[in-house]
């Protein structure tokens, strides 16, 4: 892992109800990197455009915890990921951990 790439800061966040109201869980350094380079459009999300990412930040114990269907990563500037999948320990070395997520981008954000 090149600790340079991991310029970004990552917030992840919990939700406890359905209100979609989040408490932040743990904030750390890390990297988003996009998988897919095509954008694709759901047609049952209201015309919204998905994008694919990997995240990856350092090893810690509490990001092995982070359960994906309750948690969502924010970064600096406010960008939503849903997380696709839980905390890999990439290697099983205990030096980096992957997420799987994906931002949806609404129409008018795309066109602006």
């Amino acid at each position: 892992m090149n600790v340079g790439e991991l310029n970004e800061r990552i917030t992840f966040r919990r939700t406890d109800d359905e209100r979609e109201t989040y408490t932040d869980v743990l904030t750390c350094r890390g990297c988003i990197k996009g998988v897919s380079g095509d954008e694709t459009y759901l047609a049952n999300a209201g015309f919204e455009a998905l994008s694919v990412v990997t995240i990856t930040v350092r090893y810690q114990l509490a990001i092995m915890g982070i359960d994906p269907t309750k948690h969502i990563a924010v970064d600096r500037s406010g960008a939503v990921y849903d997380l696709v999948s839980p905390a890999e320990d990439k290697g099983g070395r205990h030096i980096e951990c992957v997420f799987r997520a994906r931002r949806v981008f609404a129409d008018e954000e795309r066109s602006g």
